[in-house]
C-alpha cells in the first residue's frame, strides 16, 4: 500500500465523550477506534489494518501528531482526544445514568482487583459486569468470551490489548457482539496506576513517545523508528500535494 493512501477518518472537535455516550444510549452497535501516531502509520502500510479504522463508528485522534496532521490537511480546528482520560470522561457521563453497564477486556488479574474497587468507588452508579485478561490469538477465535459478553449484554466494552490487536480484535468480532466497543490501549495500566504517564509538558510538546520509549526501550524502539519515519514521509508528501494549506493562527496550540 502507498504512503500517499488517504486514511478516512472523523475528527471529534469537541465533546467526544457525550458523542460517544449518546451511542451508547441509543444502542448504537459496533467500534470505535482511538488513533495512535502508530496505528495512522500502520494504516498507510496495511490494507487490512486500514480497512479495520474505515469500518470504525468513528476514529479520534489518540496521539498529538496525528490530531495536528488533521488541523492542516482539514483545516479545521482538531483537538487531541487521549485515550486513557477518554474512558475516564465515558464513565463520569455514564455515571450520571442508573445501572449502565461496564466489560473490559485486557488487563491482567492484578489491575482487575484495582480498577473493579476504584471504578466501584468513584462511579458508584455502574455495574462492572465483566473483565477478562484473558490472552487473546487473532487466529483462534475464541467463542466463548463472546457467548460471555453477550450473556452479560454490557452498554460498553473497553477493550485495552494494545494496538493494532485490539482494533483488529473488535473488527472481527464487532458483528457478533451486542454492544458498542471502543479501544483504549494503556488505558487499564494508567487509570490502576500501575504504569506512569508521561508529564504534561511532555505530552503538550509532542515528546509523550520520548518518555515511553525511556520506559520501556527495547519492546519500543524498533516500533517507534519504523513508523514515526512512515508517519513523517506521509506529511511530507502530503505537503507537496496540499502545499498551499494556511497555516492558520493558533495551528500548533
Amino acid at each position: 500500500m502507498s504512503l500517499i493512501h488517504n486514511i478516512t477518518f472523523e475528527i471529534y472537535h469537541d465533546g467526544p465523550s457525550q458523542v460517544i455516550s449518546e451511542y451508547i444510549l441509543n444502542n448504537k452497535k459496533g467500534y470505535i477506534c482511538v488513533l495512535s501516531g502508530h496505528g495512522f502509520s500502520l494504516s498507510l502500510v496495511d490494507k487490512i489494518f486500514n480497512n479495520t479504522l474505515c469500518n470504525s463508528l468513528t476514529n479520534v485522534p489518540d496521539g498529538k501528531p496525528i490530531a495536528l496532521y488533521a488541523r492542516y490537511k482539514y483545516k479545521k480546528r482538531v483537538m487531541r482526544i487521549y485515550g486513557p482520560d477518554l474512558m475516564v470522561s465515558i464513565l463520569k457521563t455514564l455515571n450520571n445514568f442508573k445501572r449502565k453497564k461496564i466489560f473490559f477486556i485486557g488487563g491482567s488479574k492484578k489491575i482487575e482487583n484495582i480498577i473493579v474497587p476504584k471504578i466501584n468507588a468513584l462511579y458508584p452508579n455502574l455495574l462492572i459486569v465483566g473483565f477478562d485478561s484473558r490472552f487473546i490469538d487473532l487466529n483462534k477465535p475464541d467463542n466463548s468470551l463472546i457467548k460471555a459478553i453477550n450473556k452479560q449484554n454490557p452498554d460498553i466494552i473497553f477493550v485495552g490489548i494494545g494496538c493494532p490487536k485490539q482494533e483488529l480484535w473488535m473488527y472481527q468480532n464487532s458483528n457478533k457482539i451486542n454492544s458498542l466497543l471502543i479501544g483504549v490501549g494503556a488505558a487499564f495500566d494508567f487509570f490502576a496506576e500501575t504504569k506512569k504517564q508521561a508529564p504534561r509538558w511532555m505530552q503538550d510538546n509532542y515528546l509523550e513517545w520520548l518518555y515511553r520509549l525511556s520506559q520501556e526501550p527495547r519492546r519500543l524502539f524498533s516500533r517507534y523508528f519504523k513508523y514515526n519515519l512512515i508517519f513523517l514521509i506521509h506529511c511530507f508528501i502530503m505537503l507537496l500535494r496540499y502545499p498551499f494549506n494556511s497555516l492558520k493562527r493558533n495551528f500548533f496550540k
